[in-house]
């Protein structure tokens, strides 16, 4: 066996019956995500296991053989109809592709066996952490609270469950609000467990993004806005990313520092685009066309990026903003 097919399973599936609905017969899956204890049941037609059976064996090899679309005649002496005979089959079958962690990864596979995206998770603040008397930033502890995530115990039947939903939440990330995909979240980790997110700076105000992930989607994002202990520590300098409110719609994007005088109370910004936070190249908005209004923003509504993520713009950067 390779890597994959011996690594531990994230599903167990019990093909439990069938039912003829004249017309096509329909299979029975009792399914628990073994990870968060959910559990389920899905009625599927062969047909429909068999698209993404076919659909597997594009992207992987040495799949389990698939049911037969007839048995050995001989069978039926025994009163064994085609559909009994695909229970035990349809039973062995998932029982080894579910081994299979290449597979199982799969959203084409997961959608099959009924999972949905996760519900939303709910956050609070745990605490502060303030690692050094004199300090800029601060680290901070949030509880999360997923509603579809309660683990058996230890050595429990693989058919057990303690939770009825098809929308397990396997992890859960917390990223700045309207973040691109493509960027790294600030903190990841597992459903209630703390998850620390570090370097906020001191004195700012930060609205952060919690959301559930499972193998299929993310769950609608849940909004903590919070302003971190302490004293206003960052001195904003020239070339400073930053994220800033957009008067033309109140949303915040991402932004570099043009200028700031202190006894104003105002920054002036150059606003990026594509994306707030995107992973693309961003340019200035007047290289590309867009409305350049508003740049002059109160510095309560600029704010700087936590050290593992704020950056001066590169060389490169500072040549198409100038």
């Amino acid at each position: 066996m390779d890597e994959e097919q011996e690594a531990p399973s994230t599903f167990s599936a019990f093909c439990t019956g069938f039912q003829d609905n004249g017309s096509h017969v329909e299979y029975i899956f009792h399914i628990v995500h073994l990870q968060s204890g959910c559990a389920w049941k899905v009625r599927r037609r062969y047909s429909q296991i068999l698209l993404v059976h076919d659909f597997l064996s594009g992207c992987a090899d040495n799949l389990p053989a698939f049911p037969p679309k007839a048995f050995q005649s001989w069978s039926l002496l025994f009163g064994e109809s085609l559909p009994v005979q695909r229970v035990s089959a349809f039973q062995e079958y998932f029982r080894q592709l579910l081994s299979r962690q290449d597979v199982v990864a799969k959203p084409q596979l997961q959608q099959l066996l009924g999972v949905e995206r996760p519900p939303p998770v709910t956050a609070s603040i745990r605490r502060w952490i303030v690692e050094t008397p004199v300090h800029s930033t601060v680290d901070l502890e949030l509880d999360i609270c997923a509603d579809t995530f309660s683990p058996p115990d230890e050595g429990s039947s693989p058919y057990e469950s303690t939770s009825t939903s098809c929308a397990p939440t396997e992890s859960v990330l917390v990223q700045w609000k309207g973040a691109s995909p493509e960027h790294d979240p600030l903190a990841s980790g597992k459903p209630n467990e703390p998850i620390c997110v570090r370097g906020l700076p001191c004195g700012e105000e930060a609205v952060l993004e919690v959301i559930a992930l499972n193998g299929v989607g993310k769950s609608e994002p849940f909004e903590l806005q919070l302003i971190a202990p302490g004293e206003r520590q960052v001195v904003l300098e020239p070339g400073m990313r930053v994220r800033a409110v957009w008067a033309g719609n109140g949303t915040t994007y991402d932004a570099v520092v043009h200028s700031y005088q202190r006894d104003s109370g105002y920054v002036l910004v150059d606003w990026l685009r594509p994306a707030p936070l995107s992973g693309e190249k961003l340019k200035c908005v007047c290289e590309v066309g867009d409305d350049t209004d508003h740049r002059l923003v109160a510095r309560s509504c600029v704010h700087p990026l936590p050290e593992d993520t704020s950056q001066v713009l590169s060389d490169e950067e500072e040549l198409g903003r100038n």
